[in-house]
């Protein structure tokens, strides 16, 4: 089991790695949907070079819908995310999925969809795209979920926290 939180300031960083919190999600201008704070590029660089040194991965928000206007900021997101040595990159829309396939970096995704994943076969199905993990919906019951976590493997479920049911 790995814990996971949104990065809310940069100084503490190193109250997440003594709390055990296993990976820092963070947001960036244009890409993110629900963002607890919004990191510029250089900002970014900076956690991710402490983060690495403490030991936390580091998880890019890029939740929001691609729009044919954002294709450039979408790709150039991945390319820093890829130059930089982000772990994770949490996504809901399957552009982003493609945009990823030509990088090369569909391994490092995490399909966020918010209410879409509800049974094994639906885990299953993205995970044989390449996709590192998915997220379970919040919505089902927790016999539910245990019983997708026993025919699949590579899901992440959150257990505690903001919940947002979708966004338009």
């Amino acid at each position: 089991m790995k814990l996971i939180s949104d990065c809310l300031e940069i100084k503490h960083l190193d109250q997440y790695a003594k709390c055990s919190i296993d990976r820092i999600i963070v947001s960036l201008p244009h890409v993110s949907a629900r963002p607890a704070r919004v990191y510029t590029m250089e900002e970014l660089k900076e956690i991710v070079k402490f983060a690495h040194e403490l030991g936390l991965e580091v998880g890019v928000n890029m939740l929001n819908f691609v729009m044919e206007d954002d294709l450039d900021k979408f790709q150039d997101a991945l390319l820093f995310c890829k130059d930089n040595k982000i772990d994770r990159i949490y996504f809901a829309d399957m552009g982003v999925y493609w945009m990823a396939k030509e990088m090369k970096m569909e391994h490092l995704l995490i399909y966020q969809p918010t209410t879409l994943i509800a049974s094994s076969q639906d885990a299953n199905e993205y995970l044989r795209l390449g996709i590192d993990r998915v997220v379970l919906a919040r919505e089902i019951t927790f016999d539910d979920m245990k019983h997708i976590l026993s025919h699949c493997h590579g899901c992440e479920v959150s257990v505690f926290g903001y919940n947002v049911m979708m966004h338009s």
